[in-house]
């Protein structure tokens, strides 16, 4: 028996080799000076988020993420549930007083994204809330 039962353990084949290959820069280097220091950032072109070949690279990146990862949508879907699972969805923080202002965020069941609060009251009042 294991002496963690919870513990995850992934078996790595080190011979495994992908079919896909990472795709690398392929626009002209450039160089960046700051402080008389030049630096080549051969990743500089991909700052142009409107230029269509940066768009492309991404496309390409994310398809070869998808590929790469594909064997391990199962463990990802489960590490997914498992970390949900532990998070208390309808939280909130300690009110910190700021002025004339209490300021704390409030988390909700379902949602995305947490609930930024500001009370223009006691504290007494404020727990009741």
């Amino acid at each position: 028996m294991q002496p963690y039962p919870n513990l995850l353990t992934l078996d790595v084949d080190s011979e495994k080799r992908w079919t896909t290959q990472s795709l690398s820069p392929q626009k002209d280097l450039k160089g960046i000076t700051t402080h008389g220091d030049t630096r080549i950032d051969p990743w500089f072109w991909l700052r142009d988020v409107d230029d269509p070949e940066t768009l492309e690279y991404f496309r390409a990146e994310n398809a070869y993420t998808e590929a790469v990862m594909a064997p391990e949508e199962a463990l990802q879907e489960r590490l997914y549930h498992e970390m949900r699972s532990r998070i208390k969805e309808d939280d909130s923080t300690v009110p910190e007083k700021e002025g004339d202002y209490y300021y704390y965020t409030r988390f909700e069941e379902g949602k995305q994204y947490p609930v930024h609060c500001r009370k223009h009251l006691t504290l007494e009042r404020l727990k009741r809330c």
